[in-house]
């Protein structure tokens, strides 16, 4: 399964169930809140039956995922009135609202394309100059001076909400990531930001294209010593491979709850949202659910 380019974003705030976590890693934010961001989601999204959270044939039960954080009422009071859950502004009793992705399409050209566009209706002629780090595509430069903060993170704002981005997955993230922005500068709050290369997993394995180790570009040519986006002078940086993050917290129901209950359980679940459906005929859509990323584990 090839992987695309794509960005992970976390406000820096520490809280109880950040554990050591304040952010400024925001992958290591992002595993340490994947759960209750999972309940989160499934909660809005009406996919939570009989004490679990499904995506069939996957799901999870809630008790256990968030017993790590000490239970759900422990969650829900840290994330209720927290001022770093941005996406409860965009979603009603979101939990670990406070760091997002922003995935790619496969072919990022377009959004490099709409970003530039972006800082062309933001800040037209030599404004843009000095604000952010000198790259080509711009849209690197976006993401060199991590943590952003102030003026930096309203500049940011004010580019993405201009850039005309049409790929829709990518629209929504950005969405939500716009949410964090404006959450984190009117907290006072920095926002950590780390940019990850196209990459391919492979079994449990993950592996990130050849990138350059300050701008994360896709490194063109073997044989040259600098960076065609950032100018940066050396090396790739080292090939690693990492194990794939897969679909954690869900797993398999048939696992979970043994083959012939996980069929009647599901059985009941899709009778149970056929109902609700017809109950509730105007319903509006649930917000998207984000793509599954390999961040490692």
């Amino acid at each position: 399964m090839d992987t695309p380019e794509f960005l992970v974003w976390a406000i820096e705030y520490a809280c109880p169930i950040r554990g050591l976590e304040n952010g400024s890693d925001p992958e290591r934010t992002e595993r340490q809140l994947r759960a209750a961001r999972a309940v989160g989601d499934a909660r809005q999204q009406g996919r939570v039956f009989d004490g679990l959270c499904l995506d069939p044939p996957n799901g999870f039960r809630i008790d256990e995922a968030l017993a790590i954080y000490g239970g759900p009422t422990v969650v829900e009071q840290a994330c209720g009135h927290c001022p770093a859950n941005a996406i409860e502004n965009l979603y009603a009793a979101s939990l670990a609202g406070c760091y997002g992705i922003v995935p790619l399409p496969l072919d990022p050209s377009p959004v490099y394309a709409a970003v530039e566009r972006g800082i062309e209706l933001a800040y037209p002629g030599a404004l843009w100059s000095g604000l952010f780090s000198a790259t080509s595509p711009r849209w690197y430069g976006l993401w060199l001076q991590s943590p952003l903060a102030a003026e930096i993170l309203l500049s940011l704002f004010r580019v993405l909400e201009a850039a005309p981005i049409e790929d829709h997955i990518c629209r929504a993230a950005v969405k939500e990531l716009l949410v964090g922005i404006n959450t984190a500068f009117n907290a006072g709050c920095r926002l950590h930001v780390s940019l990850y290369p196209r990459g391919h997993v492979a079994g449990p394995w993950w592996r990130l294209a050849p990138h350059c180790p300050r701008c994360k570009a896709e490194w063109r040519g073997s044989h040259l010593q600098h960076c065609r986006v950032c100018n940066y002078e050396g090396h790739p940086a080292p090939d690693r491979k990492r194990h794939a993050r897969g679909n954690r917290p869900y797993f398999p129901l048939d696992r979970l709850l043994g083959a012939e209950r996980a069929a009647e359980f599901l059985s009941r679940y899709e009778a149970f949202r056929a109902q609700r459906v017809s109950m509730v005929p105007e319903q509006s859509p649930p917000p998207p659910v984000p793509p599954n990323n390999p961040l490692a584990d």
